[in-house]
């Protein structure tokens, strides 16, 4: 199950770098993602599940919400973010004692 999850968290970033979204599930404490992102796009956290009945779901994350560099990624309280100019920056998510980590790199 788990070797299914980091297969589908790899495929998720993929697809939706593309697209201007992004993937990091809550329920996997050592699974970190990142992704690429251009000066102006902006995008949400979302992690994926299967529900009982095998489809594929998605929530957006709820919790403490922290940019590493606010001058190069902002993030709202809901896990909007927005890309400043460019670098690197880190989005942590605080949920319920654990941290959650997704990398951005902004060109």
């Amino acid at each position: 199950m788990e070797k299914k999850i980091r297969k589908l968290f790899v495929l998720s970033l993929l697809v939706l770098t593309l697209v201007v979204g992004s993937v990091t599930p809550a329920f996997a404490r050592t699974i970190k993602g990142s992704a690429t992102y251009y000066v102006g796009q902006s995008g949400r956290v979302y992690y994926y599940y299967y529900n009982s009945k095998g489809k594929l779901k998605h929530k957006k994350l709820k919790g403490k919400w922290k940019s590493s560099n606010k001058k190069v990624v902002s993030v709202k309280k809901s896990g909007k973010f927005k890309c400043k100019k460019k670098g690197k920056a880190t989005l942590k998510l605080k949920k319920k004692g654990t941290t959650y980590k997704f990398k951005i790199k902004v060109k």
